[in-house]
């Protein structure tokens, strides 16, 4: 078959299409991976005016993850009947945890650091990438695409970051901080927050209102462009250890030590109010008008954000998206991981982010 196939499974019990909000269980998210839960969204597009390119792999097969996403972004990139020299308009990813900075090297190293990556970090219970016909648990899958129509795009988070608390991160361990300011890295950020993780350590329920405490006051690195645009690049931290005895703030993202880190804020209602607005950014980007209808959209929405917003609110989601995306077909995932384009500065990976994709028609300019 010509068929193309890029895709990976998706976090918080659930997957969203302009068709709704599509719940794969009722239950709680462990509930519903014992029971075994499953559910399927599926997008399939055809176009004379767009090529398609996909590449997929597993790590054991390479030697390292760089060597990985290399070969298969240019084995996508034939895939398409292109050659190297061709740089595609997007490149869209589905990566295993642990491993995107590494797999974003391999690709800048075959298409460059100017080069469209948008993507997500696959999640759910049973993590898996599937590309062309294998799946694969450690691993990548990558599509590529060539077009002449308007492409518009965003990668951002919904936090405020006026907040005045930072530090320099000094000692790392792998994914984990261990030490801001040369002072543990959990007793820092919890001065940050006043004392509220500590206030809440002995509380029953602990756990969820920790996390929802964290994640709704992630830690933040800041970039600058050559043309003075700052960007912002989100880490969703959490205590290393439930007894939090070691004092280290784990992430899902590789801070190094020198980088400074700053606090941010946010609200489940500002967050509700971005991912609706996602079409609108991504078309203020594209230059496309806001009354043009796209050809169709893919967003990667961060799990860790869907955790915090009511589900009674989440199912208005797709609604929102819909107003902004004039009913044009999309899909979304929920993701552990959010790697997307900073204009100027190249390609990154981070937390409590979104990526969106869209493809505009011959009229939307």
């Amino acid at each position: 078959s010509d068929t193309k196939i890029f895709g990976g499974t998706s976090d918080s019990r659930a997957v969203m299409t302009d068709k709704g909000f599509v719940k794969v269980s009722d239950e709680g998210y462990v509930q519903a991976a014992m029971e075994g839960a499953k559910g399927i969204a599926v997008m399939a597009t055809t176009s004379d005016k767009i090529t398609f390119g996909v590449g997929s792999g597993a790590l054991s097969e390479y030697s390292t993850p760089q060597e990985m996403s290399k070969a298969v972004t240019l084995n996508a990139i034939e895939n398409a009947g292109k050659t190297e020299e061709q740089t595609p308009r997007v490149v869209l990813l589905a990566a295993t945890i642990g491993i995107e900075e590494e797999i974003i090297e391999g690709i800048e190293e075959a298409v460059g650091r100017d080069a469209l990556i948008l993507g997500g970090t696959v999640g759910g219970p049973d993590i898996a990438v599937f590309g062309e016909d294998a799946v694969y648990q450690e691993g990548m899958c990558l599509a590529v695409i060539y077009t002449d129509l308007p492409v518009g795009w965003s990668f951002e988070g919904g936090f405020n970051v006026k907040d005045k608390h930072s530090g320099i991160v000094t000692k790392v361990d792998g994914q984990k901080i261990v030490e801001i300011d040369n002072k543990p890295a959990l007793e820092v950020y919890d001065q940050w927050l006043g004392g509220k993780i500590e206030e809440l350590y002995g509380q029953v329920e602990r756990r969820d209102r920790i996390r929802d405490l964290l994640t709704l006051h992630p830690i933040y690195r800041k970039y600058r462009s050559p043309s003075g645009q700052d960007y912002f690049l989100f880490s969703h931290p959490w205590p290393a250890d439930d007894q939090m005895k070691d004092g280290c703030i784990s992430t899902s993202t590789k801070i190094q030590p020198g980088e400074r880190v700053c606090l941010s804020t946010g609200t489940w209602e500002t967050l509700v109010n971005r991912i609706g607005n996602l079409p609108r950014n991504a078309k203020v980007h594209g230059r496309i008008s806001a009354a043009a209808k796209p050809v169709f959209g893919i967003g990667f929405i961060c799990g860790g954000v869907m955790g915090v917003i009511p589900e009674t609110e989440r199912e208005k989601l797709p609604v929102l998206i819909n107003y902004t995306n004039n009913n044009a077909p999309f899909i979304a995932s929920f993701t552990w991981g959010e790697q997307g384009h900073f204009p100027g500065i190249g390609n990154k990976h981070g937390n409590l982010l979104t990526s969106f994709l869209m493809i505009g028609s011959e009229d939307t300019e």
